[in-house]
């Protein structure tokens, strides 16, 4: 389980079975095995996973902000966080809000690029400091990678030119859900996530849900430049969830103590004088040695209280391609029937089509001859 944990941080289990196989020894129908056990598992809430993202990629900056209490615990009684839409205009934005036992509050915003400085300001008013941000993904490969490798492909700008934001942004959503979801349409469930955020009735998404094969080819590009697809699994054994808090200076021990016992799958980054923020998963056994170490970088506190909010889907405006301001709304999505594929048909089947047109019109012919 240790050396699985290590793999997926670094590998896509639903393309890179091969690389999994040729790796572990083991064969390319044990990892798929696998791979179904472990999604029964987390659909079974046995088994805990997140899905590692690199947001930049699709035209969003990163912003950490110390945030007031009342902020924080609005976002988490809250069940759907458009709710909160005028109280804080920006809150559509939110990643994830969370409380330490210090009663210290922080919040992630993601920010589409086009619109950051308006944005920005918006969480300033409230907000006790706030930082432009990066994220740094912990890759905790196999022995293949040394530890100034992986931090370089960890750092690694990645430039992509998104052909379909909107299908990119579902794709996304629908990993946040399932980090261990199959290449299966009912995994693939684009409809129902559309349902789910937007509040349109199924019939209306149906018209519109792409084609399998249409998601397939977008999730192929996503996952070869490693912006979707990896998995970070929690422990199997018991475990403690700490919050580092430390100097944005310290990035490079985080990430080496994150990758020697896969203990945290991202690590936030602020620009200038801001703080460095990440979680750690520490197992039992370990834990009086790792919260040491993490104390010699910076302070490890526990969670208080923490909401995550799901991928901004509804902040895509398809017919430009690119994020809004103001949320799609269900009318808009409805007109959008690019994905109502007509499947072709084949050229034998219209020639075909052609000589029996054209035998009756023949027939006719004939017909009226004789008459």
């Amino acid at each position: 389980m240790y050396q699985i944990r290590r793999l997926l941080t670094c590998y896509d289990i639903r393309i890179e079975k091969e690389r999994l196989a040729e790796i572990t020894g083991l064969s390319y129908r044990t990892i798929g095995k696998y791979h179904e056990i472990l999604r029964d598992l987390y659909l079974q809430k046995k088994l805990y996973a997140s899905h590692n993202k690199r947001i930049e990629a699709f035209g969003l900056e990163f912003v950490i902000a110390e945030m007031p209490k009342k902020f924080v615990k609005d976002v988490y009684k809250v069940k759907r966080i458009d709710k909160l839409n005028k109280k804080y205009p920006y809150v559509r934005f939110t990643a994830s809000a969370f409380m330490l036992n210090d009663d210290k509050c922080y919040a992630f915003f993601r920010i589409p690029k086009k619109y950051f400085k308006e944005v920005f300001k918006w969480i300033e008013k409230d907000a006790k400091g706030v930082w432009k941000a990066r994220t740094l993904p912990v890759y905790a490969c196999n022995n293949l990678y040394n530890l100034e490798e992986l931090f370089r492909k960890a750092s690694k700008h990645i430039v992509h030119h998104s052909r379909d934001l909107l299908i990119d942004a579902l794709i996304t959503s629908v990993l946040d859900l399932n980090p261990l979801a199959g290449m299966k349409s009912e995994d693939f469930n684009i409809a129902g996530i559309l349902k789910r955020r937007l509040d349109i009735e199924f019939e209306d998404i149906a018209r519109t849900e792409p084609s399998l094969k249409y998601i397939r080819r977008h999730y192929h590009e996503l996952s070869k430049k490693m912006i979707i697809g990896r998995v970070f699994l929690f422990p199997p054994e018991k475990y403690h969830v700490v919050t580092l808090v430390a100097k944005n200076d310290r990035f490079f021990d985080t990430f080496a103590l994150a990758v020697l016992g896969v203990f945290s799958n991202m690590i936030f980054v602020a620009r200038e004088n801001g703080p460095l923020i990440a979680t750690f998963t520490i197992p039992e056994p370990v834990y009086d040695e790792v919260s040491f170490r993490l104390k010699e970088i910076g302070a490890g506190k526990r969670l208080k209280m923490t909401a995550f909010a799901p991928f901004p889907i509804e902040l895509v405006n398809p017919f430009e391609n690119d994020w809004s301001l103001e949320p799609l709304s269900p009318e808009v999505i409805k007109r959008y029937n690019i994905y109502s594929r007509k499947k072709k048909k084949k050229k034998g089947r219209k020639k075909k089509e052609k000589k029996e047109e054209k035998k009756k019109e023949e027939d006719k012919s004939e017909e009226s001859k004789s008459k």
